[in-house]
């Protein structure tokens, strides 16, 4: 049975800095840590985000799709999503969707944390 994957994210400047053991590629990385740059330390929006983003999959099925400020989430076949960069700042990549799930969810831990609220 594969490993686990665990992310975390840590606060730096004004940036969440995604961490994932077993580890990713810098452009993944790169990719979710752009992408979380427009949910600030709001908790909130990033459970918002991961709602929404489950009812187009439940709705639209392997044609879901989903816009951030920085980036462009398309669901794939096989439980894959592409992370679509909108200004060039890294090269779109795909992950399973699952992992992509746990990511954001481990932000949205982050950001609780950082501001001390309950989860």
């Amino acid at each position: 049975m594969p490993e686990q994957a665990q992310w975390t994210f840590r606060r730096q400047e004004r940036f969440w800095k995604p961490e994932r053991t077993p580890g990713v590629d810098d452009n993944t990385l790169l990719g979710l840590e752009l992408f979380a740059v427009p949910f600030g330390t709001r908790a909130w929006s990033v459970r918002d985000f991961i709602e929404v983003w489950r009812e187009h999959r439940e709705k639209d099925g392997d044609s879901a799709v989903l816009a951030s400020t920085a980036a462009v989430i398309r669901a794939q076949e096989g439980g894959l999503v592409r992370i679509c960069d909108r200004y060039g700042q890294f090269r779109d990549f795909v992950m399973e969707e699952a992992d992509f799930e746990a990511a954001l969810e481990a932000l949205e831990a982050a950001m609780r944390a950082h501001s001390g609220q309950a989860g």
